[in-house]
């Protein structure tokens, strides 16, 4: 966890829980709402999953002025995880979950970075 606070603080990033108690049927899909709303049109977005007793793994990162151009975390498969926006009187970041499998169990957490970061 030190390393993953540490890595927000260089990049000066802020990082915020996702939805709490959110629960959905294996199989099915769902999508995550970040609750963080960047002034700034520049920058990156992040999500994170964090597995009961583990630290949050990289699941994927996203440019805000070009939501196509998608960094994956390595050995996740790239068609189960699709980023959107939304717009109502402020954007809004998503990250949807296709077809849901047990080992998704976890807390979700998104973040905001106003430089790309590097992943590891």
């Amino acid at each position: 966890m030190k390393r993953f606070s540490l890595l927000c603080l260089l990049l000066h990033c802020f990082l915020w829980k996702t939805s709490m108690n959110v629960s959905v049927k294996q199989g099915q899909n769902i999508a995550l709402t970040c609750p963080l709303n960047p002034n700034s049109s520049v920058g990156v977005i992040s999500w994170y999953k964090q597995p009961p007793g583990h630290e949050p793994q990289f699941i994927l990162s996203h440019n805000l002025t070009n939501t196509s151009h998608v960094h994956y975390g390595s050995g996740l498969n790239h068609s189960r995880y699709v980023v959107f926006t939304s717009d109502g009187l402020k954007t809004h970041y998503h990250l949807q979950i296709i077809t849901t499998l047990k080992n998704d169990t976890g807390v979700y957490y998104c973040g905001f970075a106003d430089k790309n970061p590097t992943h590891d």
